[in-house]
């Protein structure tokens, strides 16, 4: 039957190339396999193909070897090559005679080295604990390896660490994703026996890691499962962790030397001082906790499989917490024990594990380590009762402080295996997807918790991790939840470059939080940064956390209290006829607005330093920087001997950008002893404001600053004047009638009229030669509180000193006030179906009742109702010379936005007053 089916079978073979063994001398001959089920006819009904390999080892090689003979007879011997190749064979023997010996077996560099984080590298170097074994993998034996998976705990070990050798070259990487039964032992392995020994887990993650340094691989890492995994050994390694500390502080409260006598858990409990242990004890206030716990009366209890849950709690209790230790670390090391023992060994933590079965020459050094010294360290004094107990202190004590070394040697142990699990979701979490299924499973507080450990290496990790994560909104809300701030902050403190610099990253991503500025600030976060400045490799990423911690009009002040402003001028003068860094000249803007900030950045002549800097290379930035000190009153007085520079900018300079920083430097220089009709005649500016007060010539922002500085050169009555004879308030008008949108631009017009209203000379001419009183009327009842009050404040002026425009503007105030019932009376008289016909001779209505007066302006349609309350909010401003500019309006709707500047008009992007220059910069 079988030579009847074979008829019907036929295999082809086709060569395929020709290369060297990475790792042994002998040459490797790849083909491929087709086989096909042929018809009773011959045709190929079924067909299938696979790639093949074939070794064949050159155990003859030597220095001097003939390659053209042992080429010839290669060929000869191999059906698999084809004679024409010859050639090719003696070149591959040739190089395989000259190569040194075994370069693929030396220690390969672990891909997990590096100094700073940048994809697949590591913070640093991980030493591998199954690397006892002096074997040399190869990736011939691979078999092997894998059959060691499926022996006891140290023969898992053995082969995890050869597949991790082999693992560790990216080029053997292809090979070993290849090999399905492999990867699914490593998985199965670990998915079983991950709780049962580190050492085991390390190893098997780590190989897992490899493959996930490229991003080819990821999809293998993600179908065994292998992130999910990791998740869950970090989460419950921190867990054991913090039961381990706890063990270990609760010994160390034990067995605290107090005069040689050992605290016992009754005077612990009870806050007994170590001066009255000894008393109480005599006077057996502890009842019988002075009995050795080894020699307490312990009740039979059934097995732990099937005792009852009282009968476990008593047995608990029953132990020392230096027991529950010594256990902890018997379960975590006991894949080294040797013996042929097979007990059970009982952990709080493990529950009921089963010990490896070892021989005495496999066992690791470490676990024999751990069992010479783990013999009853903290749990009993039983076997010292005939001994001083000032001997018998002491010598616990040193046992307890065996028991803190072998402690310390498993953190050490338990931080390698966090990190390559941490690395390894780090790197799969360059798939969305990915992390967001790890932020489901709460990798955000698993990372946050990390923090508390001490490696630096564990910690740069997590904080690399942790600032990936940050970018989003989600993943940021959690950890301001768990208070990722306070947690940063002993980080930072402990004195690590590497772990600085990620650590400053991931403030900067949460600094753009206003929550987590507070919290910042309030930590004390800004001594610590601007201390840091000093720093090169910091001081990018810091100047970026202090700008957004500027933004904040009270931590502005803040930094007074710091080097953080000279600092800044310092950065901001040195680069000379370079541009300033955008960074620092953004800092030093909301830095300014601050009144003692700025008379910092001016102190000892560094104004002059900012202007000629400023002039010299036309920086429209550093020039913000100077106009944000203008503003403030103490610095005014230092601008005086810049006034003509200022003004020749104005008719001379062609950047519009620089051109509207000085104009907004003369817009703020408000000082009454400042002759500015002098200035406006020398540089002839008249003619250059008429210009652009044009409607539609010039840009809004460029107009508004036009007439902000009008507002400013009217507070001087000679000005002034300049300013009427020159009718640049018809043209006032013109553009009010213009920009009646731009709330910002019709405020600054009505202060330019108001300031006009103050002097005697110039009020006549606003009342009589212009239309401005009527234009005032009608924005009296807009629905921007800023303009309705200066409206008022200006018509209160012009009431006093004409009668005329008095009566018309009470008549208006009281039509608007009673608008509603006004209409309300109008409407009943005209409506004749309720009251009957009116007669011929009925009387007409009052003329303030009549409907030509209840109509609105025509200029303006009308806002808001406003009610004779806001009357008494008025101010009352008095007609003496504007000396510092106080009554200048600071905002266009009186509203503040969250930051405490005042708001702007989203219809215009203006320049007018400057307050938080916000930027974004990436890394």
């Amino acid at each position: 039957m079988q030579c009847d089916e074979a008829r019907f079978i036929k295999r082809k073979i086709r060569a395929g190339a020709i290369d060297v063994h990475p790792t042994e001398t002998a040459l490797v001959v790849s083909y491929q396999l087709e086989a096909f089920i042929l018809g009773e006819l011959g045709d190929p009904m079924l067909g299938d193909k696979k790639e093949c390999q074939k070794i064949i080892r050159l155990k003859s090689l030597n220095p001097d070897t003939d390659c053209a003979a042992l080429a010839k007879e290669v060929v000869e011997k191999c059906s698999l090559i084809h004679s024409s190749k010859i050639a090719e064979v003696e070149h591959l023997i040739y190089y395989l005679q000259n190569r040194k010996e075994n370069p693929f077996n030396d220690r390969v560099e672990s891909p997990l080295q590096g100094s700073i984080y940048s994809g697949t590298e590591s913070p640093s170097s991980i030493e591998m604990i199954g690397n006892a074994s002096a074997e040399r993998a190869t990736i011939a034996n691979i078999e092997s390896y894998v059959e060691l998976l499926y022996e006891d705990m140290a023969e898992k070990v053995r082969g995890s660490g050869l597949i991790l050798e082999l693992a560790k070259d990216p080029n053997n990487l292809e090979d070993l994703a290849k090999n399905e039964s492999l990867l699914s032992a490593l998985s199965r392995v670990l998915r079983e026996d991950w709780r049962k020994s580190m050492e085991l887990s390390t190893n098997i993650v780590y190989v897992f890691f490899c493959f996930s340094t490229f991003s080819q691989f990821h999809s293998l890492v993600l179908q065994y499962k292998i992130g999910s995994l990791c998740m869950e050994i970090v989460d419950f390694e921190l867990k054991r962790y913090e039961q381990w500390k706890a063990d270990l502080e609760s010994c160390r409260g034990q067995y605290e030397p107090n005069n040689g006598i050992p605290r016992s858990e009754d005077s612990i409990k009870n806050n007994i001082p170590p001066s009255q242990v000894a008393e109480h004890r005599r006077s057996g206030a502890f009842g019988h906790s002075h009995i050795p716990v080894s020699r307490r009366h312990n009740d039979p209890s059934p097995s732990p499989s099937g005792g009852d849950e009282d009968s476990k709690k008593k047995r608990h209790s029953l132990l020392a917490p230096g027991e529950i230790l010594k256990r902890h670390v018997e379960a975590a090391t006991s894949s080294g024990d040797g013996g042929k023992r097979n007990s059970m060994v009982k952990s709080p933590s493990y529950g009921m594990v089963r010990s490896p079965s070892t021989d005495d020459g496999r066992r690791s050094a470490n676990s024999m380590s751990v069992s010479r010294t783990m013999t009853d360290s903290c749990g009993s004094v039983g076997s010292m009762e005939n001994e001083p107990r000032k001997d018998s202190g002491t010598k616990q004590r040193e046992e307890f402080d065996k028991t803190a070394r072998k402690f310390r040697t498993l953190i050490k142990k338990q931080d390698q295996l966090l990190r390559v699990c941490i690395y390894l979701l780090l790197n799969i979490a360059e798939n969305q997807r990915v992390e967001d299924k790890m932020r489901k499973k709460n990798v955000v507080g698993v990372l946050t918790k990390t923090l508390e450990r001490t490696t630096p290496e564990l910690l740069v990790l997590a904080v690399t991790f942790l600032k990936k994560l940050s970018l989003f909104k989600e993943n940021k809300d959690v950890m301001a939840e768990l208070n990722i701030i306070d947690k940063l902050q002993r980080v930072l403190q402990m004195g690590n470059a590497e772990l600085d610099h990620v650590t400053l990253k991931l403030l900067f991503n949460l600094s753009f939080d206003t929550r987590l500025r507070e919290r910042m600030v309030r930590a004390g976060y800004l001594p610590k940064l601007v201390g840091m400045l000093s720093e090169k490799q910091h001081q990018s990423t810091v100047l970026k956390i202090l700008y957004n911690l500027s933004m904040d009009d009270r931590v502005k002040s803040m930094f007074t209290y710091t080097d953080c402003v000279n600092a800044v001028v310092g950065m901001a003068l040195e680069h000379g006829k370079d541009q300033v860094d955008l960074v620092v000249v953004a800092l030093a803007i909301n830095l300014a607005l601050n009144k003692r900030n700025a008379e910092i950045m001016v102190e000892g002549g560094r104004l002059q330093l900012l202007m000629d800097q400023a002039f010299r290379n036309l920086d429209s930035l550093l020039m913000k920087v100077v106009r944000n000190i203008s503003q403030h009153d103490s610095c005014k007085l230092l601008f005086v001997e810049f006034i003509g520079d200022l003004a020749k900018v104005l008719t001379q300079c062609t950047d519009k950008e620089f051109l509207l920083e000085c104009l907004g430097v003369m817009a703020n220089l408000t000082l009454p002893d400042l002759d500015y009709s002098q200035v406006l005649q020398q540089f002839r500016l008249i003619p250059w404001l008429r210009a652009h007060l044009v409607p539609g010539k010039s840009e809004d922002d460029l107009v508004l600053e036009v007439v902000m500085l009008l507002g400013t050169v009217a507070a001087d009555e000679n000005c002034a004047s300049v300013l009427c004879k020159a009718d640049l308030l018809l043209s006032l008008i013109e553009l009010l009638k213009a920009k009646q949108e731009d709330d910002e631009m019709v405020l600054q017009i009505v202060f330019v009229f108001y300031q006009m209203a103050r002097h005697h000379l110039t009020r006549e001419y606003l009342i009589k030669e212009t239309e401005a009183p009527a234009y005032l009327i009608d924005l009296m009842h807009d629905k921007n509180s800023e303009i309705r009050k200066l409206c008022d404040a200006c018509l209160d002026v012009i009431k006093e000193c004409n009668e005329d425009w008095a009566s018309r503007i009470k008549l208006e105030k009281f039509r608007w006030h009673n608008s509603q019932w006004l209409e309300m009376v109008e409407s009943q008289a005209l409506d004749t179906s309720g009251y009957g016909q009116l007669g011929d001779d009925g009387d007409p209505l009052p003329a303030f009742l009549s409907s030509d007066m209840l109509t609105h302006s025509l200029l303006f349609p009308a806002g808001s109702h406003v009610s004779l309350d806001d009357l008494d909010d008025i101010e009352i401003v008095s007609n003496n010379t504007l000396s510092d500019g106080e009554s200048r309006p600071g905002s266009r709707d009186g509203a503040l936005d969250e930051f405490g500047s005042p708001k702007k008009n989203p219809k215009v992007n203006t320049n007018g007053t400057f307050n938080n220059m916000i930027i974004t910069t990436g890394d």
